[in-house]
């Protein structure tokens, strides 16, 4: 070992002794240094110091009296490059004492750790105290257990974590010792898996009513027996009271009685708390809330620690039990106090004999939902095999699928709630709305007279000022409806009114919640609707077409349009005429913006199929569903309802909780989105939305393209050489027209106007709509959703408690998958895709690929079975012919060609074969680049050559067809190189 600097340090003071030499150095020579040191303090003997030393490989500090150790020392610090050895000069307390040094050694290497500054100061208050007392028996001052309070403490691993392989050390010198100079005895712990900390920091304190209570719980194992001769000498430092107190906790059996102040203080002082590390841990004379909350903690304990219990007593005013393993002295005792204010553990014997399998440790669903409910609060839906790894690798816990399922479900309902008592607050809900909001509509209604000793839940229907505004003074005169089912346990349906903002952005307008989606919901939600928002515009109203909102709409809105969403037109109109040709005409149809093109598309779709082009005029009659009829006020150029579709989407992961739970969510996330886009707003450059002016870019790149023909200043004739033969349309920029239709439908110039505005140079804000600008933007977003206190502090007033509704179970499992129409792309079954490795195709692997040569051959000796299963099989032998005969010659024969060589890996040829009048049967004997081993097994192999020769296998029994021998004819190829014998018996 190389040459280090020796440093020692005693109060603050350090001095570098120099260089010394780790194989010569011994604990004598440091010590004489350090006297040196210490001499100048009055420590010049070497009884009256210790030498510590830090651990550089655990940070904790160890005294060095022997130069075993501290060659070991040398050795750490030479492996880890350290350079500089500090050794620091610690005071003994008391050395009149010989075996001082030697426990106070023992005390600093458990953790105990004393100032210097304290142990001088007590050194001499004691050697003041010797000279004024002749007393062999002194009891500390006053200021001494200040200042031990102050500066002892407890062991820095203390707990009760019994993982600890062996039993705990016992020190009873040590233990007098404590007794006598401070106010915790070593060993008082009830934690052996702590780990110890590195002797920088002074631990917390104990008093002696805590010193005698847990040297109770270690040394008689809780039991309340008999003392150790150490408890009785740590008792002459106690007042009457203490004592007293002391017997009364280790002698009775019964409920506890509050009498005295001292017990009164310790219930204060001991009352159960969680760890700073979250682990629970018992000790005796811990006092909990009541027998409840005492299983709690145990039956964490049991998790943690692995084991399972007998129950003996489980009473709110006693508790024992013992470990289940048999011949195990782990047990634990409790009693509960006599005013019934706490539950008490008065006996534990923490130390288990057995072997901890983690087997039987009994946990339960509610158990796992608040171990869970973290993990459900940031997603709900979150996967049984993620939760289930969790609880292995956090408690060491395998739990069933199914307890898990179940756990997942109260775990929901400890974050979101129940979904019986989501209906009661209702009322009060409103009320907290109306009171934050004064603006807001809310609206309840509830049925009474059905079960008059209920109040069934039916309707709500809200709405803000914040969304009137942006309908208002922001967004066009359009409104998408529609509604969504609700997951819950009561079901239901979610009706929804959503309009679009300058940006093409959705903006909800109005939710309701109800019991089914028909007219007289559609009409009660249109209705409420109506009164709100109605500034006297004409709306246009957009939906699915679904049957009750063919009356609701006249009925509600009589001067409002109703457009049909296309996408569900088209999904009607595909159950009786699908294809592609029909699917493009159609969509064609719906999206011609002039009158002209919807009839050409029209026309088509009748010369192609009358049966179509009469579905379309009888289902869609009084309907709008094709652009060119479209209203011109509202500047709304969409076929289908997609915002309403996307605020389904938007809510989807709220529809399965409570309703209370599910409406808050959604007003809060209504919140913060109005907040984001109005942020937002402020940051535009353009005075055109964002989105608008990228649709506007495209149709200006378009009309780059196109021939303009001025007539005038404002007129002008486009020549649009996209459509074939080339199209003119008609401009008028006075106007804000065009011939193609679109410019006054959507409100936006078309491309060919835009070719207009760039080739008379205007500017294109001359011609946009203010509902398009930025400035209507943050109108829509002007007004802010309130806050809403939380639902604690809600008054409940008059009103009663709203009972859920009364629904009628199903049979089966509930459905959570909406049902998707035949247009839309079906979910796959199959979890994983497949990929063939020799075409590359999808949907089938190697074994079924119709390029294999073995699957191939298979496949047409199946067609070839199939046209003589008829029965018309020749009863006289054809004769074998090298050419293939024709169909029309012999219609039971028939040629089979072959893949040419390069694409083909095996060849056949055949020999003659021998005829007589038993059933055909050929045995065939096939080789070749696709027939080698590496293809496939053997299995395989013979059931292709069986599906050739005629005969298929299927478990375990054979099926023979005839064949006519003219099959054989497709064998035959002089030019192959693979060989085919036949026989026919």
């Amino acid at each position: 070992m190389s040459p280090m600097e020796l440093v020692i340090l005693f109060k603050g003071e350090k001095r570098c002794v120099g260089l010394i030499c780790p194989k010569s150095c011994s604990v004598d020579k440091i010590r004489v240094e350090a006297l040196k040191i210490t001499g100048v303090h009055g420590l010049n003997k070497a009884g009256q110091i210790l030498l510590t030393v830090m651990n550089p490989d655990n940070k904790a500090k160890v005294v060095v009296d022997s130069d075993f150790g501290l060659n070991r020392l040398f050795g750490i610090h030479n492996s880890m490059g350290l350079n500089t050895f500090e050794v620091e000069a610690v005071p003994v307390l008391y050395p009149q004492y010989p075996d001082s040094p030697l426990l106070q050694s023992l005390m600093f290497n458990l953790g105990i750790h004393l100032p210097s500054e304290a142990i001088t100061t007590l050194n001499d208050q004691i050697n003041r105290a010797e000279h004024q007392s002749t007393s062999k028996v002194r009891h500390p001052t006053k200021d001494e257990d200040d200042l031990l309070s102050n500066w002892s403490g407890k062991r820095l691993d203390s707990g009760d974590d019994d993982e600890g392989d062996g039993e705990e050390p016992t020190v009873p010198v040590e233990d007098d010792l404590l007794s006598e100079w401070s106010d915790k005895g070593v060993g008082s712990n009830d934690d052996d898996d702590g780990e110890e900390g590195d002797g920088e920091q002074p631990p917390p304190t104990m008093s002696v009513d805590d010193t005698a209570l847990v040297e109770d719980s270690d040394d008689n194992d809780g039991s309340g027996g008999n003392q150790h001769d150490s408890d009785s000498d740590a008792n002459i430092f106690l007042d009457d009271d203490t004592r007293e107190f002391q017997m009364v906790v280790n002698s009775s059996d019964e409920d506890m009685n509050l009498g005295s102040v001292q017990f009164r203080n310790y219930l204060e002082k001991h009352e159960y708390k969680l760890n700073a590390d979250e682990v629970h841990r018992l000790r005796v004379g811990d006092v909990f809330r009541d027998v409840g909350h005492f299983r709690e903690v145990l039956h964490e304990v049991m998790v943690r620690k692995g084991f399972n219990i007998n129950i003996k007593y489980s009473e709110p005013r006693r508790y024992y039990a013992t470990c289940k393993e048999p011949g195990c002295p782990w047990f634990v005792n409790g009693a509960r106090l006599n005013d019934r204010n706490g539950f008490w553990l008065r006996g534990y014997h923490k130390k288990h004999e057995c072997r901890l399998t983690k087997k039987s440790v009994k946990v339960t669903s509610t158990w796992i939902a608040e171990m869970i409910k973290g993990h459900v609060a940031i997603d709900a839906n979150v996967k049984i095999s993620l939760l289930r790894t969790y609880m292995q690798e956090k408690f060491r816990l395998k739990i069933e699928k199914l307890t898990m399922y179940r756990a997942r479900e109260k775990a929901r309902v400890l974050v979101y709630g129940d979904h019986s008592k989501g209906y009661e607050k209702l009322f009060q809900y409103a009320a907290a709305i109306h009171q934050a909001d004064p603006g807001a509509i809310c609206k309840v209604l509830c049925d009474a007279a059905s079960y008059p000793e209920k109040c069934l839940f039916q309707r709500f229907f809200v709405a803000f000022p914040a969304q009137k505004n942006a309908f208002l003074n922001g967004c066009r005169p359009f409104i998408g409806i529609d509604g969504c089912h609700l997951k819950g346990k009561y079901g239901g349906v979610l009706l929804a009114a959503i309009a679009t903002d300058a940006n093409k952005g959705i903006v909800p307008l109005a939710v309701c919640v109800c019991e089914i989606e028909n007219t007289e919901t559609w009409t009660w939600f249109l209705e409420h609707l109506h009164n709100y928002l109605d500034d006297g515009r004409q709306v246009t109203f957009i939906s699915d077409r679904q049957k009750g909102l063919l009356n609701a709409i006249p009925n509600t809105w009589p001067s409002a349009y109703h457009r049909a969403c296309c996408r569900h037109v088209y999904a009607n109109f595909a159950k009786d005429h699908a294809g592609a040709k029909l699917r493009n005409l159609f969509w064609r149809a719906a999206k011609s913006s002039n009158r002209h093109d919807f009839n050409e598309a029209m026309a088509l779709i009748k010369e192609e199929k009358i049966a179509a082009y009469n579905w379309l005029e009888r289902e869609l009659q009084g309907y709008t569903w094709s652009m060119h009829a479209y209203d011109r006020n509202c500047k709304v150029e969409r076929t289908d309802n997609n915002a309403s579709e996307c605020f389904n989407s938007w809510i989807l992961p709220y529809r399965d909780r409570p309703v209370l739970s599910m409406l808050e969510e959604i007003r809060c996330r209504l919140m913060k989105r109005f907040t984001k886009r109005k942020n937002e707003a402020k940051a535009w450059a353009k005075s055109v939305a964002p989105r608008i002016y990228k649709e506007l870019d495209t149709s200006y790149k378009k009309g780059e393209k196109m021939t303009v023909h001025p007539s005038g200043d404002l007129n002008f004739q486009v020549m649009d050489k996209s459509y074939y033969p080339a199209r003119k349309f008609v401009v008028k920029l006075e106007d804000r027209t065009c011939d193609c239709g679109y410019w006054e439908i959507a409100g936006l110039p078309c491309s060919h106007a835009m070719a207009c505005i760039g080739y008379a140079r205007h500017e294109i804000e001359e011609y946009i709509p203010f509902c398009f600008t930025k400035q209507a933007y943050i109108n829509t977003y002007s007004v802010m959703f309130s806050p809403i206190p939380d639902e604690r502090t809600w008054d409940r007033g008059e009103r009663p408690l709203i009972d859920p509704p009364i629904v009628q179970k199903k049979i089966g499992r509930p459905k959570k998958c909406r049902k998707r129409a035949a247009t839309e792309p079906q979910k796959r079954s199959r979890r994983f895709f497949v990929n063939c490795s020799v075409c590359g195709g999808s949907n089938h692997n190697v074994r079924s690929c119709p390029l294999r040569p073995s699957v191939a051959r298979a496949a047409r000796a199946r067609s070839t079975n199939s046209q003589f299963s008829d029965g018309n099989a020749s009863a006289e032998p054809a004769s074998f012919s090298s050419q293939p005969a024709t169909p029309s010659a012999q219609p039971a024969s028939f040629s089979s060609q072959l893949p040419t060589p390069s694409a083909e890996p095996a060849s056949f040829s055949s020999q003659p074969a021998s005829l007589s009048g038993q059933p055909s049967q050929q045995t065939v004997q096939a080789s070749g680049p696709g027939e080698g081993s590496n293809i496939g097994s053997k299995k395989r192999k013979n059931k292709s050559i069986n599906a050739v020769a005629g005969t298929t296998s299927k478990r375990g029994r054979k099926r023979k067809t005839d064949v006519n021998t003219s099959q054989a004819n497709q064998f035959q190829n002089p030019s192959q190189s693979s060989t085919v014998t036949g026989a026919l018996k």
